[in-house]
């Protein structure tokens, strides 16, 4: 019979990571993408509701800065408008947001699945949500002319990191795909600009 002094205690199953826990990753992941990834790739993927959220509220962060910084740099093209027209743009433009995030969702899964992994679409979400990270980056980098090829390079960064540990590829395999990413990015804004 077994001494049950000697029988180690049962560690808790790791739980989902709350919503507030999903802002401090992407905020970490910003400062330190494999770290940030690192400290989840061992616990279950929250729920789609979640990373949606997550999504959005970078979204309306980066939507924000772009109006404030419109209505800074010309006061009159706000004040052209009525707010219900204002309120009905902001609609729109988070209603395509999400359609975005959706559309580099299915990006991020199929890009997972053609580098070897059999991760779900729940972690897609996950990378996509946390890499959304670098739009309010973009947002703020508007404000300096030379700043715009930072958030492409910080996103492809933290991309790179996040499919390597929540989707378990090869890290090289995944830091060059997305390195052809940011420069595909970066030749549009540069054509754009």
């Amino acid at each position: 019979m077994s001494d049950p002094t000697s029988e180690k205690p049962k560690e808790p199953a790791p739980i989902a990571p709350k919503i507030g826990e999903l802002f401090e990753l992407a905020m970490t992941a910003l400062i330190n993408a494999p770290g940030g990834f690192a400290r989840r790739e061992a616990r279950p993927v929250p729920g789609p509701g979640s990373s949606m959220l997550v999504a959005i509220a970078w979204g309306s962060l980066y939507l924000g800065l772009n109006l404030l910084h419109g209505a800074i740099a010309n006061p009159a093209l706000i004040q052209r408008f009525p707010p219900w027209q204002v309120g009905a743009i902001a609609f729109f433009g988070l209603s395509l947001w999400t359609a975005l995030f959706l559309l580099g969702s299915s990006l991020v899964y199929g890009l997972g699945r053609a580098l070897g992994s059999a991760g779900d679409f729940d972690r897609a979400l996950l990378v996509t949500a946390i890499t959304l990270t670098a739009a309010p980056v973009a947002g703020l980098c508007a404000w300096f002319p030379m700043a715009w090829v930072l958030p492409a390079v910080v996103a492809a960064w933290m991309l790179a990191c996040g499919l390597s540990a929540l989707f378990k590829t090869d890290p090289w395999a995944a830091r060059g795909v997305c390195a052809v990413l940011a420069a595909c990015v970066l030749a549009l804004q540069y054509g754009a600009g």
